[in-house]
């Protein structure tokens, strides 16, 4: 079973640049070819990202694809981003396209969504940062918590 606030910040996350695309379309990229270009670096990152946070954690879960599969928290960014970039890159590579103006036409879409699944923090419970004199007060605790998730979001 999937957490409903992750599957909202997902879903947001998926929206954002569609809906970005529609009021910004890329001059480099044909009209409709932003999710033909777009959308395998976008899966390959998150996969990538899955397994190395799983290999990370306990390589043992690798074994069990159920594990990869469930997606509930444990997503390394960094390394998704690297396989994300390498395969837009490959693909510019393969279409004869400059690799740099590829990145380019992608890299607003990219923050963009990354943006609007920091920003649905609150659905996921995942905002809280340190303690301080102002913020948001979590359910159950006394002392208003920066909301970090939003800020990065922001």
């Amino acid at each position: 079973m999937i957490d409903p606030g992750l599957l909202w910040s997902v879903l947001a996350m998926i929206a954002a640049p569609v809906l970005l695309a529609r009021l910004l379309a890329p001059a480099t990229l044909a009209k409709g070819r932003l999710a033909d270009v777009g959308i395998g670096p976008l899966l390959a990152g998150v996969l990538f990202g899955r397994v190395s946070f799983l290999a990370m954690e306990d390589l043992a879960t690798l074994s069990r694809p159920r594990d990869v599969l469930i997606i509930r928290g444990g997503v390394e960014f960094w390394a998704g981003l690297a396989a994300g970039v390498l395969l837009a890159w490959r693909g510019a590579r393969r279409d004869r396209t400059p690799v740099l103006s590829r990145l380019a036409a992608l890299a607003p879409f990219g923050l963009f969504a990354a943006a609007a699944y920091e920003g649905t923090c609150f659905v996921r419970e995942g905002c809280y940062g340190p303690s301080g004199g102002f913020g948001v007060t979590p359910k159950g605790l006394s002392t208003p918590m920066l909301p970090l998730g939003l800020l990065v979001g922001v």
